[in-house]
């Protein structure tokens, strides 16, 4: 879904809808986008780069996150962060944190590891410490848990079982309000009151009911949840087809159909959104096949091509494409993967420009 082959050899005009705030950014480029992915930005505009080994990068610096095949997922702005780790067979995980970039990986309580096919892991952390992530329960399945200090919640009783192992990843919000996606169901566990919501799908908008079809991917600390939801459209045929459209459900768990981009020669494009900020900006993607587009939305904007809000007198402007945003933080600063004309894939961040 997400490869850059042939990128380098398209030229794509993109017209988006543009709204009246939308503002400008500077490109940073982090470092070598293959086979690294960049997941979280912290308010201390810091990136966790989850790779083999992750990083944290800092103003230009790096520090490693584990040792050979660990891998990080999210962090705070306390340096914690939180990922797997391979527990010496080479071929399982076990969830585990890390007090600190460059600290030894502590691990976390789990159900039942079972060697050699076991994938457990840790995915998401808010402020206060607590930690959502994935565990292989008794009858084989795995499905997502909260750890609370020292406690193990379990969260499965509240989806439905896991029907593919490498859903999007559960995240967790200051409220300890889980986000995450079983099956083909996106759901937002509210771990203070142990009640969840199925995240639904359009109902109205594209004369189509879909509540069974939902992909959580983010969470902020209002318990907006941004993802994707299948809806129908109509094809440059008249035909109706359904595709996955950028989602966001506010906090009474209403989804807002966010749209996708207009690419020019590829009407039948569909989108994501991976992150959301507390301000209530989005950003994501547009895709059609390897083609990519990265996005931003929020409540005084449309859905806007990233690539239209390079500053002009940004080095990068014009040498590179964004094609896709995984995170953004409270600063407005954005995370993604871009494909450089002379470097090919590369992390970047944009920062506003003030």
């Amino acid at each position: 879904m997400r490869s850059l082959s042939a990128l380098g050899l398209l030229c794509l005009v993109l017209a988006p809808a543009m709204g009246a705030a939308a503002p400008l950014y500077r490109v940073t480029d982090i470092g070598n986008g293959s086979p690294a992915e960049p997941v979280a930005i912290n308010e201390k505009s810091q990136v966790l780069v989850s790779a083999r080994p992750s990083y944290v990068w800092t103003d230009g610096t790096t520090e490693a996150v584990g040792i050979d095949q660990d891998k990080a997922l999210d962090f705070t702005d306390k340096d914690k962060v939180v990922g797997y780790v391979f527990p010496g067979d080479d071929i399982s995980t076990r969830p585990a944190y890390w007090l600190k970039p460059g600290k030894p990986a502590r691990l976390l309580s789990i159900l039942n590891h079972v060697p050699d096919s076991t994938y457990d892991q840790a995915t998401g952390i808010n402020k206060s410490g607590q930690i959502a992530g994935w565990l292989y329960h008794a009858d084989g399945k795995p499905g997502p848990v909260m750890w609370d200090g020292g406690a193990l919640v379990d969260l499965k009783p509240f989806v439905e079982d896991h029907c593919y192992l490498y859903s999007p990843r559960p995240k967790i919000n200051i409220a300890g309000v889980v986000a995450v996606t079983s099956c083909n169901h996106g759901y937002r566990i509210d771990t203070a009151s142990m009640t969840a919501i199925l995240l639904g799908g359009f109902d109205t908008k594209h004369a189509f009911q879909c509540n069974d079809c939902s992909i959580a991917y983010a969470i902020n600390d209002k318990s907006e949840v941004a993802g994707a939801s299948r809806a129908q459209y109509r094809n440059k045929d008249g035909a109706f087809q359904i595709r996955q459209e950028a989602t966001v459900w506010n906090g009474g768990g209403k989804p807002k159909d966010i749209g996708v981009l207009k690419m020019e020669g590829y009407p039948d494009v569909e989108s994501r959104a991976f992150g959301i900020n507390n301000g209530g900006q989005v950003v994501g993607y547009t895709s059609w096949g390897a083609v990519q587009r990265a996005f931003l939305y929020g409540p005084d904007m449309k859905i806007t091509d990233l690539n239209t809000l390079i500053d002009p007198s940004d080095p990068k402007f014009g040498h590179v494409t964004l094609l896709y945003a995984t995170a953004i933080n409270d600063k407005g600063e954005i995370i993604g993967m871009l494909n450089d004309d002379a470097l090919g894939s590369r992390i970047f961040k944009l920062t506003p420009v003030q």
